[in-house]
């Protein structure tokens, strides 16, 4: 039982011990310094995928060490874990040390005696009290056996400024923790009009998943007219109307810009990229090949751009471009919808089908296939992140800030007095201390020794060193 007593001891001395607190340090500064060197989460899966099987020795490797995603690896959860275990004793160990040092006198106030007046011992202790008291100092009075012993302490709840700074730290340990458990990123789809459900099929891609939440919320989202101003020739901004909607009723809705996101439980909305999507509906004499709307993707070469393959076999390419026909010729990128056109070549491996123009509000005969192009609509693409850990991280950063200013503008002053009683004199010791700089606290001892000198015969009875 005793051996098992020492070994808690010991595990427990070593957790709270400020050489572990360096170990933590110096691992983290480490596995920092790898995660500038290595790119993270930055790698597609399709690239993940070859190189895999191109060095799968290295992958392996790499994979089970995590490099590519260090701050979410199993051994900096477990790094963090410990640091936090470190940081909770370590200050819970300087909150008690620091009451049961303050309630003793030192030892070297008994064996000194700065100086000696001709004063009983009461009236020492009276006088003290008082004058402290007037200079607004929080004052204790305890009896000892060799004399009395007077803590006098200012600006005390400067001290708590370091407890709200450890604090704000564990709460950032434990927010980048629940962050790396609960973060959900991706690109969310959604047309004018066109209600997107949050839901897989309206993301093109998912970047990360959460292990303690769900992905996905069932919510709908629909997007009004969106629009674009320009000032010349220069886009100025986007607006995108977003409603909310939970099964039929509306729950919320607002007009998305470029850095004003809408977030909707905890999920942010961020406008990232706007395009065209077209309804075209190709049909080749009585059948119809083709009755959809067709996201194109910005910026491939001229203008908007897709490809989708018809019945047998036949490629339809898709190029969309704002205005017609003064563009046609060196066709400019615009967002601007004003009279859109599609240029559309239909092909059969090397065979050439047809090409050719169709106006939106017209329809086309481009080789045997017969093309409808009622309307064109914009979509925009949001970049969709939910992190439940960020405000944590933010509440211990604002934590940090105002721990910092408590402890720095709040400046902890302590005065220790020792005094006895030894051949019908007082002889006095005492210690003054401030934080940051004696010179805090110079003018409040001053004050006390010229009150001293009016009370008695005050001599010096050692060469004094109270700071």
């Amino acid at each position: 039982m005793e051996g098992k007593n020492r070994l808690e001891k010991e595990i427990f001395k070593f957790l709270k011990s400020t050489r572990l607190t360096v170990w933590i340090l110096a691992i983290g500064l480490i596995l920092f310094t790898l995660g500038m060197i290595f790119p993270q989460e930055t790698f597609a899966p399709e690239e993940v995928k070859v190189f895999a099987q191109q060095n799968p020795l290295i992958y392996r490797f790499t994979d089970f060490l995590g490099w590519h995603h260090i701050f979410y690896t199993w051994y900096f959860y477990l790094l963090t874990a410990v640091f936090s275990i470190n940081l909770i004793l370590c200050t819970y160990e300087r909150l008690v040390k620091k009451k049961k040092v303050a309630l003793t006198p030192p030892k070297s106030l008994i064996k000194e005696a700065h100086y000696e007046i001709s004063l009983s011992l009461n009236g020492v202790q009276e006088f003290f009290l008082s004058a402290l008291k007037k200079l607004k100092f929080n004052v204790e009075s305890l009896r000892h056996k060799d004399g009395i012993y007077i803590l006098g302490r200012k600006n005390t709840f400067g001290i708590w400024g370091s407890y709200i700074f450890h604090l704000s730290l564990l709460f950032i340990v434990v927010g980048w923790g629940f962050s790396g458990l609960t973060t959900f990123e991706g690109d969310f789809l959604a047309a004018e009009g066109i209600e997107a459900e949050d839901s897989p099929n309206s993301y093109l891609i998912v970047t990360r998943k959460p292990i303690l939440t769900r992905e996905f919320d069932g919510f709908t989202l629909k997007l009004g007219k969106i629009k674009v101003d320009y000032e010349k020739d220069t886009l100025t901004d986007i607006s995108v109307p977003v409603e909310v909607y939970e099964g039929r009723m509306k729950v919320a809705e607002k007009v998305v810009k470029v850095n004003y996101p809408l977030n909707y439980r905890g999920k942010n909305f961020v406008l990232k990229k706007i395009g065209f999507t077209p309804f075209i509906e190709v049909r080749k004499g009585s059948e119809v090949l083709f009755s959809f709307y067709l996201n194109l993707a910005e910026g491939i070469e001229k203008g908007f751009y897709d490809r989708t393959e018809l019945a047998n076999e036949v490629l339809m390419e898709v190029r969309a471009y704002p205005n017609y026909p003064a563009e046609k010729v060196n066709p400019k990128l615009k967002y601007k919808i004003e009279k859109p056109y599609l240029h559309l070549n239909f092909k059969k491996g090397s065979e050439k089908l047809g090409e050719g123009d169709v106006l939106m509000g017209d329809s086309s005969k481009i080789g045997e296939f017969e093309v409808f192009f009622p309307e064109m609509r914009m979509w925009a693409l949001f970049y969709v992140r939910r992190d439940l850990g960020l405000p944590l991280i933010y509440l211990g950063l604002v934590g940090i800030l105002t721990g910092l200013l408590i402890r720095f503008l709040m400046v902890e002053k302590t005065v220790k007095i020792f005094f006895k009683e030894v051949d019908g004199k007082v002889r006095i010791s005492w210690k003054w201390r401030a934080l940051f700089s004696h010179a805090f606290i110079k003018r409040e001892r001053e004050k006390v020794l010229e009150m001293l000198r009016r009370r008695g015969d005050l001599k010096e009875k050692s060469g004094e060193n109270s700071f």
